[in-house]
């Protein structure tokens, strides 16, 4: 059998790499954590790792500071003034808080960039603080689309965010792949026509990622290499 040579001037098909920013490049979730448990320390309201990993994870505070206070019998307090020192001091936490990078990570769109895949995060930040955060991390004018997506009461990401990611890259959602730290986030890209690779972290450990093509406790260039060389 005669082997198919590629013509050396035919372009390899373009692929996309998506990402989760806060929550996979930095260590976003642990951030938000500690914000959220000093708000509610100030209000005596109890909290704990079963509480963020169960209201938290993919919804922004107007839709999970109620959960948290009816379930910790604290109905009394303004759920409104509590949401927006949390958002606060989120956005605080990230434009100037101490962030740790992901060396691994960092590696990875490396890599990425040598393979000529089109990258994109989505974030959850305001657009001026997810672009100090680009700044901070070094990596202004890498070539990164960034996707702001709106919260909804159902969670995010959807499948909608992904999709208008992959848009805004230019890659078809069937050539992209989505790295995902939540179930929620792994689902909404499968349904968007996207590969996936899942990468829970101690708040999402529990969590169901089935249909993922495969989870990778660590993120690096070999999570992507043998699924990228299978979609070209």
């Amino acid at each position: 059998m005669t082997a198919i040579q590629r013509n050396p001037a035919q372009t390899l098909p373009t692929v996309g790499l998506l990402f989760e920013l806060e929550t996979l490049l930095v260590n976003g979730r642990e951030l938000c954590f500690e914000v959220i448990k000093n708000a509610l320390a100030h209000r005596d309201v109890p909290f704990s790792s079963s509480l963020f990993s169960k209201y938290c994870i993919n919804s922004d505070a107007p839709f999970f500071v109620p959960h948290i206070l009816e379930a910790t019998g604290r109905k009394r307090i303004c759920a409104e003034k509590l949401s927006q020192e949390i958002e606060v001091g989120s956005m605080l936490a990230f434009s100037r808080g101490q962030l740790k990078v992901s060396g691994n990570f960092v590696k990875m769109l490396e890599f990425a960039a040598q393979a000529k895949m089109k990258v994109g995060a989505l974030t959850c930040l305001t657009d001026d603080v997810a672009g100090t955060l680009i700044e901070k991390l070094g990596l202004r004018g890498k070539g990164i689309t960034l996707h702001v997506s709106k919260g909804c009461e159902q969670g995010r990401p959807t499948s909608e965010c992904w999709r208008e990611l992959s848009r805004l890259v230019t890659v078809p959602a069937s050539r992209c792949i989505a790295l995902a730290s939540s179930s929620m986030s792994c689902k909404a890209a499968l349904r968007a026509g996207m590969r996936c690779i899942g990468s829970p972290d101690q708040y999402t450990s529990f969590e169901d990622f089935s249909g993922a093509d495969m989870i990778a406790e660590t993120l690096g260039a070999p999570a992507i290499r043998d699924l990228l060389s299978q979609m070209r």
